[in-house]
């Protein structure tokens, strides 16, 4: 190749350029013309998460429950529903659904897939509590309100529980006292919700029991002390005690004498308290001999007073009488008065002559007179 040669490699190299230019000029119509007679690409599919705090409660996602945590790819726009549980769980521990990490409450909730999304729904551990009693169906206050044992009630996790066994609770006869709870508290105290318990408040059973005389107001022992019947008194279930009764006790009518108790007991006897109950202690009767009556003062005034009461009813009676005669006489008119010659006056006769003279005889009754009389002394007749 000679000096000749070099302006040929030199042409070629030029006319190289020229075409590649050549090549690229209409290459942007090419391009503008494919984007608008293509279809446009197909859209980007969305990541969407669904979770649950704690995780492994189902979820309902477009009707059909799924356990978190739960993903799925959904096309771009497209419109899902998620349905959270309202309770989940078994036995002594449930979970509770409280709201969603983004501050929606409703347990229901829509979205569209328009980017990707992370839904996760909060629950709050909850325990079981049962309360009892014992004896069972006795009265407890839980929380402020008053229950009839057994009671079950779920607490949140962290917290406490208020209760309270009542104390005395009595039915007629019957009557409950409080002793303990299972944990040691006191008849009213908190119980912290860490775990699922049954706590069982213990009571004391009492029994009344009644103790009688036939007839009433005797006096009766009881253990140590005395007391007029009809007595009543409470008693632990399971004890003993002992009633007693004097054998001959002094009453209105005499003597009264002990026949027998009413369970069939001795005077003096020892009684289970096993349940409400009464006991009778029956006596009989033993009338006492009328004391002789011995003359006193009493008796002296009882008899004065007795005649004089005589006395007075016969002055009634007379006066009564009287009236009536009264009364009587005026209605038939004023009666005849006669005047009858009063009785005679025995004067012995003299049978001799006085130193007067001869006797004389009374001109209207005839009594004799002596000589020297001016009036009869019989009749009070003069003489002339």
């Amino acid at each position: 190749m000679g000096a000749g040669g070099i302006p040929a490699v030199r042409v070629l190299g030029r006319c190289a350029l020229l075409g590649a230019v050549l090549l690229l000029v209409p290459l942007p119509f090419a391009v503008a013309t494919a984007s608008a007679d293509d279809p446009a690409p197909p859209p980007t599919d969305v990541a969407i998460t669904i979770d649950t705090s704690p995780s492994g409660i189902a979820v309902d996602v477009d009707g059909v429950l799924y356990a978190t945590p739960y993903w799925f790819v959904c096309p771009q726009d497209s419109m899902h529903f998620v349905n959270a549980t309202n309770l989940s769980g078994a036995g002594s521990t449930r979970y509770a659904f409280s709201g969603w990490t983004d501050g929606a409450m409703s347990l229901s909730r829509s979205f569209v897939c328009d980017a990707v999304k992370n839904f996760t729904a909060t629950y709050r551990t909850e325990y079981s509590i049962l309360l009892n009693t014992f004896p069972a169906d006795l009265r407890l206050r839980v929380g402020g309100d008053l229950r009839i044992a057994p009671v079950g009630v779920w607490c949140a996790a962290g917290s406490s529980l208020d209760v309270a066994a009542l104390s005395p609770q009595a039915d007629l006869a019957t009557r409950r006292i409080f002793m303990n709870w299972s944990d040691g508290g006191a008849a009213a105290h908190s119980i912290p919700c860490t775990r699922p318990g049954t706590y069982v408040a213990g009571f004391r059973s009492q029994y009344l029991i009644g103790v009688a005389t036939s007839p009433f107001s005797f006096f009766v022992q009881v253990d140590n002390g005395s007391y007029p019947s009809p007595y009543n008194f409470w008693c632990d279930e399971g004890s003993f005690h002992t009633v007693a009764v004097t054998t001959v006790q002094q009453g209105p009518d005499g003597e009264y004498d002990f026949m027998r108790w009413s369970d069939g007991g001795a005077s003096s006897h020892a009684i289970p308290c096993a349940r409400p109950a009464n006991y009778t202690a029956w006596f009989t009767v033993t009338p006492t001999s009328p004391e002789p009556l011995t003359p006193g003062v009493a008796s002296y005034w009882t008899f004065a007073l007795i005649v004089l009461v005589l006395v007075i009813v016969l002055v009634v009676v007379f006066a009564v009488v009287g009236a009536l005669l009264a009364t009587r006489s005026s209605r038939r008119g004023p009666a005849m008065a006669v005047m009858l010659p009063p009785p005679p006056i025995g004067v012995p006769a003299r049978t001799a002559t006085g130193p007067s003279g001869p006797p004389q005889v009374c001109p209207r009754c005839g009594r004799a007179a002596q000589a020297d009389w001016t009036y009869c002394a019989a009749c009070g007749a003069e003489f002339r």
